[in-house]
Parts: structure tokens; C-alpha cells; sequence
């Protein structure tokens, strides 16, 4: 599997497994998104691993400081595996998930987006906190792991709540279309995200009943 492949090859640069990387021929990977991201991290690292392989083809992957700010499609996978969105998903579906996903930073104060906009995106903070409001009351905090705006991927209603940035925030998000592609294909990922969709509908269910007179 390529994704097996994929944490293969970070495995073996990470720990400078010597007699496999100086049988890699490093100039197939120049065309491949995702090998070349992983070999770009460590290049700019200086990794020993690398710089010590003769004919590395080093000035082949070099990255622009921007570049190296992004997260590379295998740490994306990384962090959607350890939300319980996923849980019990396998790695290569997610993989396949990570590969579409997008990255957007906000500093302290910006409005992601508010009460009647088009609920176009579904997101999972990689740091920082998110505050859900409508107006000045305050519903919610959700902060790094965390997800919000689900119901984007299934409908496409306006937004029922603000969300504003409380401080210097990075997210992962991924649009409806993408999504919808990737749940036709892969039914764990359609499962997780219908589990989810049915626990968030319980616990309105709950809200609603408790704050009944």
C-alpha cells in the first residue's frame, strides 16, 4: 500500500537506515507530491542520514521557508488520526482524507466565519481555540484536536453560529465536495463520520429536552 510505503520511508531516514537508503533511487520521488514532502522535511533538517549519502540529489528538494511552515500530507494524516473523528479508521483511508486538506491560520480575534454564511467547510484545529457564538453569547470553546462545522459536509444550510479565533489558530479543512467524493470510496471513513453526526444529534436531542420548562 502506498501508504505503508509512505511511513516506510519516513522510518527509514528518521532512524539513518543506511543500507536502504543507499538503494532508493531519490529522483522518482522528485515528482511525487508526497515522498517529496517527507524528503524535503529532513533535507531542511540537515538530516545526517541524508547528508551523508553520496549522490544525494540534494538541490532537488529544497523547499521555500512558506513551504516549510505547511504540513506535509503525512503529518496532516497524523493529526486527523488522533481525533476521534477517525477512530477506528485505517491509516490509508485517512491518508486519502489528509491528501485533500487544506490548511488556513488565523491570528487572535479574526472571524472564521459567521451566523449565515455558507456552510461550505468542515474543520479540526491542529492548535490554538475557536470560540462558537451567536453574537456576544458564547456556546462553545473547542480547542486543538477538536472539530466543528460537520454538518457543511452534508447540507448546505447557512451557518447557525459564528466562530471567531481566540488566538493565534491553525486548522485543517476540507469542503463538501471532497468530502462527499471521499465517503463514496471509502466506507470507514463514511461510517466515523455518520457515527459522529449521530452522536452531535443526541446530544442537541439532550440540550433541547433539558432546557425544556
Amino acid at each position: 500500500m502506498k501508504y505503508h510505503q509512505i511511513i516506510g520511508l519516513d522510518y527509514a531516514i528518521s532512524q539513518c537506515r543506511m543500507k536502504v537508503l543507499e538503494q532508493i533511487d531519490w529522483e522518482i520521488f522528485i515528482d511525487q507530491r508526497i515522498h517529496y514532502e517527507i524528503i524535503a522535511k529532513y533535507v531542511a533538517m540537515n538530516h545526517d542520514g541524508l547528508m551523508n549519502l553520496p549522490q544525494f540529489p540534494q538541490q532537488h528538494f529544497q523547499k521555500s521557508a512558506k513551504e516549510l511552515q505547511m504540513l506535509s500530507i503525512l503529518e496532516k494524516t497524523i493529526i486527523l488520526r488522533s481525533t476521534n473523528l477517525f477512530e477506528g479508521v485505517p491509516g490509508e483511508n485517512i491518508y486519502h482524507v489528509a491528501q485533500v486538506m487544506e490548511e488556513e491560520r488565523l491570528g487572535k480575534g479574526i472571524l472564521l466565519f459567521e451566523r449565515g454564511d455558507k456552510g461550505d467547510y468542515f474543520y479540526i484545529i491542529v492548535n490554538g481555540e475557536i470560540l462558537i457564538h451567536i453574537g456576544e453569547t458564547e456556546l462553545y470553546r473547542h480547542g486543538k484536536g477538536e472539530y466543528f462545522g460537520e454538518m457543511a459536509l452534508l447540507d448546505d444550510y447557512p451557518r447557525s453560529t459564528s466562530a471567531t479565533a481566540l488566538e493565534d489558530t491553525l486548522l485543517l479543512k476540507i469542503n463538501q465536495d471532497d468530502f462527499l467524493d471521499i465517503m463514496m470510496d471509502h466506507k470507514e471513513v463514511r461510517r466515523s463520520i455518520l457515527r459522529i453526526l449521530s452522536e452531535r444529534s443526541r446530544r442537541l436531542t439532550d440540550q433541547y429536552v433539558q432546557a425544556k420548562p
